[in-house]
């Protein structure tokens, strides 16, 4: 039922399989918890001022960070790939994960389980999209729509995981159903920093009345707008971030 719905709202993306295994797990570096398009402009621009992978393996934090700008925290991502591209040459003296294709899907899973730096998010989602596996990747959008819809436990949020939910989206539907997930996810942090704000306003004023409530419920409906028509334009026009996008959804 949630599939449908989220289907009538967003357009599924479904994720590029054919790069290599390495770049696909250093996109997913990118790709947790930010915008596809996001990912997508960061991962490119990464590829195109580095001069190879070695070089974003010893390379700073900080100076990787600036080629992710658009991210929703650069400095997160940045430390992702350095440490995944150490823990792909530490375990091969090479920058491929080729190898892992050759054999079964277990036997990929195995290898990636080795690269102990890898998120789960990031490793579900090279499993599901390099690897001919199936999961639902999970970072913190993800997870906070399977809360508030009662598909998870307030425990199980807070562990950012989904026991059972790989048997109830079937391989059929899986990468389809993870990118809208994952889009609306992102839209909820959104909505929900908007309704902080109006809350924190209330609080602020020590006024519960009648008056308040509707503060609030005015602020969530600010922040879907703001979620759905004004920040992506933003977004796109000026370059600004999803930290930036958040902070002004909180205002």
């Amino acid at each position: 039922k949630m599939h449908k719905v989220l289907k009538g709202h967003y357009s599924p993306r479904l994720p590029n399989t054919s790069r290599p295994l390495l770049d696909q797990v250093l996109f997913a570096c990118c790709l947790e918890n930010a915008q596809y398009d996001d990912a997508e402009k960061a991962f490119a621009n990464l590829i195109e001022h580095a001069f190879d992978l070695n070089e974003v393996r010893v390379t700073t934090v900080g100076e990787l960070a600036d080629f992710l700008v658009g991210l929703p925290d650069p400095s997160r991502a940045a430390l992702a790939l350095r440490r995944a591209l150490q823990s792909v040459f530490e375990s091969t003296y090479e920058f491929t994960l080729e190898h892992a294709k050759k054999h079964s899907v277990s036997h990929g899973v195995k290898t990636l389980d080795n690269l102990r730096s890898l998120t789960p998010f990031t490793k579900v989602f090279v499993v599901s999209t390099a690897l001919g596996g199936h999961g639902v990747p999970l970072d913190h959008g993800a997870v906070a729509v399977l809360y508030l819809s009662g598909v998870i436990s307030f425990e199980e949020y807070q562990q950012v995981t989904a026991p059972g939910l790989d048997r109830m989206v079937t391989k059929k539907i899986g990468r389809e159903f993870s990118s809208l997930l994952h889009q609306f996810g992102a839209k909820l942090c959104c909505i929900f920093a908007s309704t902080i704000g109006g809350l924190t306003n209330v609080l602020t004023k020590r006024k519960f009345t009648f008056g308040a409530i509707k503060d609030v419920l005015v602020a969530a409906l600010v922040g879907w707008i703001a979620a759905e028509f004004f920040l992506p334009m933003a977004m796109d026009e000026l370059g600004i971030g999803d930290s930036t996008a958040l902070a002004l959804a909180f205002v």
